[in-house]
């Protein structure tokens, strides 16, 4: 893999990712190695400008990680290119975490409408809170 003079992976070549896979299969187990390329994989993912501005980005990326390495041994390195399974795999944890905060977010606007409280996040709400008109 080749790093930075900061020793943090820059990108991942289609060899090393099929020589990660073929040792982890050989080993039985996910490997450091092929965990390595599965944070940068999804690092990367995470910096592209339709995830970076989530507050919990953080969230997506450990889910995203931790989804590719539960499903690395279903790769079949024969058939497929894995840059692109796994990518697929990443972006669908991403879009599994941000389902689960939209829902979460429903859960809370409808407690809120509930107990008439006042629902906060919004553009209107700024001008409501008592701010100084002064």
């Amino acid at each position: 893999m080749t790093k930075t003079a900061l020793g943090s992976l820059r990108y991942i070549t289609a060899q090393e990712f099929r020589d990660a896979l073929l040792n982890a299969h050989r080993e039985g187990q996910c490997t450091p190695e092929l965990i390595d390329i599965f944070t940068v994989l999804v690092r990367k993912m995470g910096a592209q400008a339709n995830f970076r501005n989530y507050s919990y980005l953080e969230d997506m990326i450990q889910a995203a990680i931790a989804q590719c390495c539960f499903s690395w041994h279903k790769f079949d390195i024969s058939k497929a290119y894995p840059h692109a399974y796994f990518s697929q795999v990443a972006y669908n944890a991403f879009r599994h975490i941000l389902n689960i905060e939209a829902k979460q977010r429903e859960v809370v606007k409808a407690l809120q409408r509930e107990y008439g409280l006042p629902e906060f996040g919004h553009a209107d709400d700024a001008d409501s809170e008592g701010g100084d008109t002064d």
